[in-house]
């Protein structure tokens, strides 16, 4: 086709249409064409009219590069290179923060406070804001301490336990140890030695030390004392604060992680597991977790702490949604008939799909290529990108990245997927062959 040849056109109003066949495209009244059916390095404005995508430069080299992340009210994004966690500053200067991740593994955070979570399914940790690097939780004392009952002490007559925790430089307490029993006599008190002590005694400054009552059985907190101290004497009663983080154990990694209303989430394998209440990183692991039929390849909270509050859980057939603001209250429904592409997950605020509301809510690609909007309830909204749709479908992936993007007056969902395949529902090109038999002679 010649230069000369070429027709001007105002435009596609309805964007890109993947579903209709080629020759029954939706036109106008006087037949032009209102949709196309591929569009390659091109964006359309609300009018429909086509201009050449922007192109790109190298901002940051890097090998291996995944699992990139940002927040706009976050002073620095984070990365993979290599084996390497990276933050990204504002400046554009990189920091490497944690080395010897799996290789290849995504990764998925998740801000808590003033921290952020982040894992892979095999490794976890915390970034504080001042990009210091920790676990997701306090680690726990592997033992108890060697106890001797000696006289002349003020411990009552009876049957006492004890057991110990960790308390790291953020204030966090960890899971006890398994508790020891002594039977104490009259007017007596405990020689501890060889107390357990923390690997990083610099991110773990405290141990504390809890005693049950003869009484009621309950531990009470009895001593805190600094890291390094190995020999304690317990002649009073406990009278501190009781001991809450009883058979308690850090969260594992997972392929997924969220908060919620005041706990945290995590998807491993085919199970959601969850933390109690403000214990984040730690959780009880014989009574703390949900499974499901497949792998979990969503997780993602909806109206934190408000009306509709509950959790979109997809695996790789269904998306269900737990309704409820805690665990124990859980009502789960199939919130829609199929699956997420793991990874494609971002939030966006109801806003940006003329939804009266501005709370952030859960967006995710389904494995049918529909862009869905998880509504508090547990209500699924599936945008379509023009008027008069459904009109599009995204690719089926193994896996996916979603960013969403508000610049020259263009609003865009960018995906980006990993081994992208045509949905099997869209209509693509066709060729039609006949095959004439003929019998032999």
């Amino acid at each position: 086709m010649q230069d000369d040849e070429l027709a001007p056109r105002a435009g596609w109003p309805l964007g890109v249409n993947n579903l209709a066949s080629e020759t029954a495209l939706p036109v106008a009244e006087n037949g032009a064409p209102l949709a196309v059916r591929e569009a390659r390095n091109v964006d359309f404005d609300v009018a429909g009219k086509p201009q050449r995508r922007d192109g790109y430069t190298i901002a940051v080299p890097g090998s291996r590069v995944h699992s990139a992340w940002g927040d706009a009210a976050w002073p620095w994004g984070l990365f993979v290179t290599d084996d390497t966690l990276t933050a990204l500053h504002p400046d554009e200067r990189t920091e490497p923060l944690v080395e010897g991740l799996a290789t290849g593994w995504p990764v998925a955070y998740e801000r808590l406070n003033d921290a952020v979570l982040w894992s892979n399914g095999v490794q976890s940790g915390l970034i504080g804001l001042d990009l210091d690097a920790m676990p997701w939780a306090c680690p726990t004392p592997d033992r108890a301490p060697h106890i001797v009952v000696e006289s002349g002490g003020a411990l009552v007559a009876g049957h006492y336990q004890l057991a110990m925790t960790f308390l790291d430089a953020r204030g966090r307490e960890s899971g006890a140890s398994s508790a020891v029993a002594v039977e104490v006599p009259a007017n007596s008190r405990l020689q501890l030695s060889q107390l357990p002590q923390p690997l990083d005694p610099l991110r773990v400054p405290r141990i504390r030390v809890y005693l049950s009552s003869g009484a009621d059985g309950v531990f009470r907190v009895a001593a805190t004392v600094p890291t390094g101290v190995s020999d304690l004497v317990l002649g009073e009663p406990a009278s501190g604060r009781v001991l809450e983080t009883l058979h308690l154990r850090p969260l594992p990694a997972g392929q997924g992680v969220c908060v919620h209303n005041g706990r945290q989430f995590v998807a491993r394998g085919a199970e959601v597991w969850f933390s109690p209440p403000l214990r984040y990183g730690l959780t009880h692991p014989g009574r703390d977790r949900v499974g499901f039929a497949g792998r979990v390849d969503l997780i993602a909270p909806v109206a934190d702490g408000g009306d509709g509050a509950g959790l979109f859980v997809a695996d790789a057939k269904r998306t269900y949604f737990l309704a409820g603001s805690s665990p124990t209250e859980w009502r789960q429904v199939i919130a829609y008939p199929v699956g997420a592409i793991p990874g494609a997950l971002i939030r966006l605020s109801g806003e940006v799909w003329n939804l009266p509301t501005k709370a952030p809510l859960p967006v995710w690609i389904a494995r049918n290529g529909r862009v869905c909007v998880g509504l508090p309830g547990g209500q699924v909204h599936t945008p379509q990108p023009r008027e008069g749709g459904p009109d599009a479908l995204l690719d089926a992936a193994a896996r996916g990245a979603l960013l969403y993007r508000d610049h020259g007056g263009k609003q865009q969902l960018i995906a980006t997927l990993r081994d992208a395949q045509p949905q099997a529902l869209a209509l693509r090109d066709r060729a039609i062959t006949r095959v004439y038999r003929h019998d032999d002679p």
